[in-house]
């Protein structure tokens, strides 16, 4: 079974990631308690 980007948004989301920045197609997220970006 192949994974949805918004599926995948979903369950980021769920895990306290939130959006801060988009650029073209791509979305980046942070955490508050992770030092490290999360590009989808």
């Amino acid at each position: 079974m192949t994974t949805k980007v918004r599926d995948l948004i979903k369950l980021l989301e769920a895990d306290g990631w939130f959006l801060v920045d988009t650029v073209g197609s791509h979305r980046q997220y942070k955490h508050r308690q992770v030092f490290s970006d999360r590009q989808v």
